[in-house]
């Protein structure tokens, strides 16, 4: 059943209403899981599949939003009141926090309003970068749990709408020298992403390649090779 719950807050909303489809009314039922605690041991155990899932509701919920819950959202002198679609996203990912004892990363995004700016498309990108700095401070071990979920995800042949997120998140966290160094994976994930059709996934594939390299002390560029799916260019 818990897993049956994951699927369903992994798909892809397609309207943000108060019903919100599937994804959001998985979002309902863990919280209220958590909430009589049934089930959450079994939560706990996805813990990382559930936090990433909801982290990347709340970007396609921002998308999905109306220009006024957009405008909203920018505005930092405005008090953070999210429809309530999305208010179940955050009020889930909230009660998860604090199932999970992590009550200083669930102090710290509130006060910086960090739900607010995953909510916010653009300012997306620049959120996870704090997100995963304050991870990585004060839950090294749920860190490095999700690290290793991001991987598994971004090795999956198929990611569709999760795999700018995915790579994004991947990205910050792979520049934590310890989550790095364990990792060897990273060269596959950004020569696989090198040819995405997503110009901002290409971006973050490219970053990553001369961040590994660099690493390693590499001193040429490597080859990479054409990508099957595109057409060659027109002389």
């Amino acid at each position: 059943m818990v897993r049956k719950l994951l699927q369903l807050l992994e798909m892809e909303q397609e309207t943000e209403s108060e019903s919100g489809g599937f994804p959001l009314a998985a979002a309902t039922v863990l919280h209220k899981m958590l909430d009589c605690r049934r089930y959450s041991t079994q939560v706990c155990l996805l813990f990382p599949e559930f936090f990433v899932a909801l982290i990347f509701q709340l970007k396609r919920s921002g998308e999905l939003a109306s220009e006024e819950d957009r405008a909203m959202y920018v505005n930092e002198w405005a008090p953070f009141e999210p429809p309530p679609a999305t208010r179940t996203l955050v009020e889930a990912a909230l009660r998860l926090l604090w199932w999970m004892e992590l009550e200083d990363l669930k102090s710290t995004m509130t006060r910086l309003e960090m739900w607010r700016w995953l909510l916010c498309g653009d300012e997306w990108q620049s959120a996870v970068p704090d997100i995963s700095e304050m991870m990585l401070s004060s839950c090294r071990d749920q860190c490095a749990r999700i690290f290793s979920h991001l991987q598994k995800l971004l090795l999956h042949p198929e990611l569709r709408w999760r795999e700018v997120p995915a790579l994004t998140f991947y990205t910050e966290l792979w520049s934590c020298e310890e989550l790095r160094d364990e990792d060897t994976c990273a060269e596959e994930i950004f020569r696989k992403y090198i040819c995405s059709e997503k110009p901002r996934s290409r971006e973050l594939a490219l970053r990553g390649l001369r961040g590994l390299y660099a690493h390693v002390g590499v001193g040429s560029w490597p080859h990479v090779p054409p990508c099957p799916h595109r057409a060659p260019r027109r002389p």
